[in-house]
């Protein structure tokens, strides 16, 4: 396991010492997300994986949480411990975050 990290590292080398940084500021924001996540009820629906964006702008990231409610979702976004998460974020990273009621009727 080392040997991998020190290749990823070496991966890095480029970007030098702000590279490395970031990745782990953003992987320690992953880790602290889902714990704020999980506090207000939401759980991942899609984080990440294979994807095709046949219309529109693409992210190379995408993820969708599902919460129990509106009112959860906002709740969980203007908390203080996320609020201090996107501060780590914003540096190293473009959201764009989008809250968005459910819908629960007829389906096609």
């Amino acid at each position: 396991m080392f040997n991998d990290i020190r290749s990823a590292v070496r991966a890095l080398r480029p970007g030098g010492l702000a590279t490395v940084v970031a990745v782990l500021s953003l992987a320690i924001g992953v880790g602290a997300n889902a714990a704020i996540f999980r506090k207000f009820g939401g759980r991942f629906v899609v984080r990440a994986g294979k994807f095709e964006c046949p219309e529109g702008t693409a992210r190379s990231r995408n993820v969708v949480i599902e919460f129990p409610d509106y009112a959860s979702a906002l709740a969980c976004y203007r908390s203080p411990e996320y609020q201090a998460n996107i501060k780590v974020r914003q540096p190293h990273a473009t959201a764009d975050i989008i809250v968005i009621e459910g819908y629960d009727g007829p389906q096609p």
